[in-house]
């Protein structure tokens, strides 16, 4: 789970879950305008899917360069007031 401080456009890493923490540390805190899921469904408001395999590196080539397996993974925005957090599963 990313969480997105309101005064700062940098979702950041609140909850790792599922990956070794050496291998996601370079998404602990991304740029709303990174191309990467969880940057998409912040800055989109939308829910954004990767199905994995194909899929991944045809829309998302960067990502799938650097995976050690085909994944898919979904990313949404969970918007509660004050606050908005980019949920990454």
């Amino acid at each position: 789970m990313h969480l997105l401080p309101p005064d700062r456009p940098v979702p950041e890493t609140a909850v790792p879950a599922g990956l070794p923490r050496a291998f996601a540390a370079p998404w602990e805190r991304v740029g709303l305008s990174a191309p990467i899921p969880v940057s998409d469904a912040a800055r989109e408001r939308r829910p954004v899917r990767v199905g994995g395999g194909k899929e991944t590196a045809r829309h998302r080539p960067r990502i799938a360069m650097v995976l050690p397996c085909p994944l898919s993974l979904a990313a949404l925005l969970v918007a509660t007031a004050p606050r908005r957090r980019a949920r990454f599963w």
